[in-house]
């Protein structure tokens, strides 16, 4: 039989399978039995093949391609969290391409992105997701607005509106709405708008109740007086609670006392305080104690003039907590050389005092170093001597009795350069640079002398004797030039007294 016949003889009987069903039955039923079982051995394994080919299709007819998108990102979810970032990364795109209006498939690349220490282009993936000027995917907004934080960014006006703009963002998910709302608060606060951190914080603090402290502050800061008590005290029981179940952690004792402050407890907060310098690292408790004491005399200051004894006692206070702190020690400068502290009145006070049973040391302090400017270098010796005992680590006290050593009738150089030197150890400020370079100098070390003078002369008043000292020094190192300026300039300021 010819081809041309065969391919006419099937095409007659598929056409009468197609119209008449018992067609092809009574057609399958020939085959059957007339089949050779050789030819369907060979025939059955593209026919397996055929059918499962089909079945797959059929298969993944039946599954939309949303419904793959979600399979593809639940799993390239997996691989992120296994650390398996090329798995990840492909189940993302296989996602992407699926479903292109998915923010899901450009945040899930842009952490693994993260992941991959690629965030340049992490934060261009987002930005797609999460623009910087209208709604976007939350979870991409709060991402971009830790991501600024993370990056320390100069807070200009533009970026304050950005990280604004994301953390609202960011409070449409449950989950990122604590967080955004305190960081909001801080933004806030920062600007200069208490108001708007207030409210913030107040959506905050039930579920947050260390945010009270920061409430407390911010209501006190705008005047709202009896609920910043309320949120201290609030604070305080949270943050007591939590020293008494992780006593060696320092931040809740610190939080405890502030809140202490806050409600004019500057006792109990210095008790407090006073217990934690047992812990590793005291440091923290001293400048904390420092700043206790300058609360409580500021609150004193405001109910009503604190008496001689009791100003003086806070100023020993703090810089027995705080040597190096700065408004304490300007303070004391002030009392120890202010031209009116030497009328009989004032002398007066500070003997009234002196006599007293708890006379603070710091008195002998003051009256040492008005003597020395008075000239009476062994009366000021005497009470600095005094002061000595009780106040062996102050550093203006070491530097002052340095000085009048350094002045006496017969001078004690070196005890007073141990003494001056001790002092710049505890703290820097410029009169103890002034103190070691006058010794030095009188010491004939001009070498030494002139970096300490130098440097007290950067940053101290223009001073005669210090330009006189100097010249002394550039003359001994052989400088005339230096030497005769600073004698020139000691001149002037010695004439316009």
């Amino acid at each position: 039989m010819s081809g041309e016949s065969v391919r006419n003889r099937w095409r007659t009987m598929a056409q009468r399978v197609w119209r008449r069903p018992q067609v092809a039955v009574r057609f399958v039923a020939d085959w059957w039995s007339t089949r050779y079982w050789r030819s369907c051995a060979w025939g059955l394994p593209p026919i397996l093949i055929g059918l499962t080919v089909g079945a797959g299709g059929w298969m993944y007819g039946r599954v939309s391609p949303a419904d793959w998108a979600r399979t593809y990102g639940a799993a390239g979810t997996a691989a992120l969290r296994a650390g398996e970032l090329a798995a990840a990364d492909v189940y993302f795109r296989r996602m992407a391409v699926l479903d292109q209006t998915s923010p899901s498939a450009w945040y899930g690349l842009a952490l693994t992105a993260e992941r991959q220490d690629d965030l340049p282009r992490a934060r261009e993936l987002l930005r797609r997701i999460a623009p910087e000027n209208k709604a976007g995917y939350p979870e991409a907004h709060y991402w971009l607005a830790q991501d600024l934080i993370r990056q320390k960014v100069l807070a200009t006006p533009q970026v304050v509106r950005e990280l604004e703009h994301h953390l609202r963002q960011a409070l449409r998910v449950t989950a990122y709405q604590s967080e955004s709302r305190v960081i909001l608060a801080q933004l806030y606060a920062a600007g200069g708008e208490p108001q708007r951190a207030i409210g913030e914080l107040e959506r905050v603090v039930a579920a947050r109740p260390e945010f009270q402290l920061e409430l407390s502050r911010l209501y006190a800061l705008v005047g709202r007086r009896p609920e910043a008590v309320r949120a201290a005290t609030r604070a305080g029981e949270f943050f007591q609670a939590r020293v008494q179940t992780e006593p060696d952690q320092p931040q809740h004792r610190l939080r405890w006392a502030s809140s202490l402050v806050l409600q004019d407890r500057y006792q109990d907060a210095v008790d407090v305080l006073a217990a934690g310098l047992t812990l590793t690292d005291p440091q923290p408790f001293r400048q904390a104690l420092a700043a206790t004491y300058l609360s409580w005399f500021d609150a004193s200051t405001v109910r009503d003039k604190p008496q001689p004894v009791q100003k003086l006692r806070f100023l020993e206070r703090v810089l027995h907590y705080d040597p190096d702190n700065e408004r304490a020690l300007t303070m004391l400068a002030e009392l120890a050389i202010r031209e009116e502290q030497t009328t009989d009145q004032a002398t007066e006070i500070l003997q009234q005092v002196l006599s007293s049973e708890q006379a603070p040391a710091m008195v002998d302090l003051i009256l040492g170093t008005q003597a020395l400017h008075r000239g009476d270098v062994d009366q000021g010796l005497k009470h600095l001597e005094q002061s000595l005992q009780g106040n062996p680590q102050m550093p203006e006290l070491l530097n002052n009795l340095a000085w009048g050593l350094a002045h006496q009738d017969e001078p004690d150089l070196e005890r007073a350069l141990q003494l001056a030197e001790a002092a710049q150890r505890l703290s820097k400020h410029p009169e103890t640079y002034d103190t070691t370079g006058t010794i030095l100098a009188k010491l004939g070390r001009p070498r030494e002398a002139v970096s300490q003078l130098e440097t007290a002369l950067r940053v101290l008043p223009p001073r005669a004797d210090l330009h006189r000292t100097l010249g002394d020094v550039y003359e001994q190192l052989g400088d005339a030039v230096l030497a005769g300026e600073h004698r020139r300039l000691a001149a002037q300021l010695d004439a316009s007294r």
